[in-house]
């Protein structure tokens, strides 16, 4: 953050959130469904928390900037394209953080306390939006499985500083479709500030045009326990799950009556393009398809279950078994064919 930055955007340690947001508006909105307990600030004993997702946040979360950014010479400005966005960090150089694991959490965790700030009416402004947000860093080390110990909190903290500059030097824009036609939105920045306070206290600001439109995007319910996961594979991939099986859970689609439904491998492999090398890529290089393809992937999936955050096996197309040829011997034109079946553990019931 500049210095001048600094200087408009400095937050007391007393200061209340209030001073930061604009009131929300009159009526009865519809309440985003929550199973945490907004009252309290503690996330014990819960499996899921409601959250926002969007076309921008999914890009943007999913990415790696370490490989894959081109810089440009003259202006130091990292550009990250997606298949449906483009990313862009500005003094990229000078940046001590990369977009990935870190980010992704707390953009994640963001969005949980954005989503239990505002009433989801599907029609939030700039005007009425909420776009102040506080995560306690003792809290967040705790989902985090971190041992909160006065040097790690040290450590965290400037950990989570490196992440906020990038978060605040990065701005998005993509494509998007609505009401079945696609729609170019512009180039837009995330966060218009942010402070960590002595005590550890995480005040994030969103830029407003950001956060209405987050507000107003999907809600799903996010796995708290993810958050404790390493792998960052696992998480992405627990993450693209967990947002796909709310969405068609919500719309009652594709689940069976023991609650599993079914994605294709492709499709995963596809959303864990920065995370895992595509087969072109591994064919031209050193061909260890099975180590680099296969094993990752499997491995990421045999975490989510070991921690259990979902149920799975391995299937065909409609969830039919595996043949025994199948099961004998795997190469990679077979595994690009299957697809899991699988469910979210202990997943509430819709409101």
């Amino acid at each position: 953050m500049s210095k001048d930055h600094e200087q408009d955007f400095k937050i007391l340690v007393d200061q209340e959130v209030k001073d930061y947001i604009t009131p929300k508006k009159e009526g009865a909105p519809q309440t985003i469904p929550n199973t945490l307990d907004v009252s309290s600030s503690k996330y014990d004993n819960l499996r899921y928390q409601a959250s926002l997702e969007s076309m921008a946040t999914t890009e943007l979360g999913r990415s790696k900037t370490s490989k894959n950014t081109s810089l440009d010479p003259i202006t130091g400005e990292g550009t990250l394209q997606r298949d449906r966005a483009r990313i862009f960090i500005t003094n990229y150089e000078k940046l001590t953080s990369e977009l990935g694991r870190g980010t992704a959490n707390l953009m994640d965790m963001a969005s949980i306390e954005l989503a239990k700030i505002n009433n989801y009416t599907g029609s939030i402004t700039t005007d009425t939006v909420k776009y102040t947000v506080e995560i306690d860093l003792e809290e967040y080390m705790h989902l985090r499985g971190w041992k909160v110990t006065s040097n790690n909190k040290r450590k965290r903290k400037t950990e989570v500083k490196d992440d906020l500059d990038l978060l605040f030097e990065t701005s998005i824009e993509w494509d998007e479709k609505r009401r079945g036609k696609s729609e170019h939105q512009g180039r837009m920045r995330l966060i218009s500030g942010y402070n960590i306070s002595r005590r550890g206290l995480i005040t994030i600001e969103f830029v407003p045009t950001f956060a209405s439109y987050l507000a107003n995007s999907y809600i799903y319910k996010f796995p708290q326990d993810l958050m404790k996961i390493d792998n960052p594979t696992a998480y992405q991939l627990g993450k693209k799950l967990a947002s796909y099986y709310s969405m068609n859970n919500h719309q009652n689609k594709k689940i069976d009556s023991e609650g599993f439904m079914s994605i294709s491998i492709t499709a995963l492999l596809t959303y864990l393009e920065d995370y895992i090398p595509s087969y072109e890529r591994v064919n031209a290089e050193n061909r260890q398809v099975t180590a680099r393809i296969i094993d990752p992937f499997d491995k990421a999936l045999e975490e989510l279950e070991t921690s259990d955050i979902i149920q799975f096996e391995y299937c065909n197309a409609k969830k039919a078994p595996l043949t025994e040829d199948q099961l004998k011997d795997i190469d990679y034109q077979k595994f690009s064919k299957l697809y899991i079946k699988f469910k979210m553990t202990e997943y509430p019931k819709e409101n």
